[in-house]
């Protein structure tokens, strides 16, 4: 699970292969995000709280706007395994990624291409 840094929102991840918003002021559900094919494994808010990122069992990367309904902007495709955690850098620029094939993959946010 993951706080929003602003709202007081929170991502929980699921073995359904879902996220799930809740407000954790009031114990609320708000939404459920669909779109990944296995299990969540982690999820991640830029500094700014307007993108989440998730990953999966199914070997995506998401990232999800949360300044328009949660729409999936961008499913990063690469690993060959499991992804297990994402992670902001705190620009906000990157997102990493690690799997269980062992990798560790920096994102270019802005182009959803593995950054050099």
């Amino acid at each position: 699970m993951v706080f929003h840094p602003v709202f007081s929102l929170l991502a929980t991840c699921s073995e359904d292969a879902t996220v799930k918003l809740w407000d954790y002021e009031t114990g609320e559900y708000e939404r459920t995000l669909k779109g990944h094919t296995n299990a969540v494994q982690d999820a991640a808010f830029d500094g700014k709280g307007n993108l989440l990122a998730t990953c999966s069992a199914d070997m995506t990367v998401k990232l999800w706007d949360t300044t328009n309904e949660y729409i999936c902007v961008r499913t990063l495709y690469g690993h060959d395994h499991n992804v297990s955690a994402v992670h902001f850098m705190p620009a906000g620029d990157v997102l990493l990624s690690c799997s269980r094939d062992q990798t560790i993959r920096a994102w270019e946010v802005a182009t959803g291409s593995v950054a050099a």
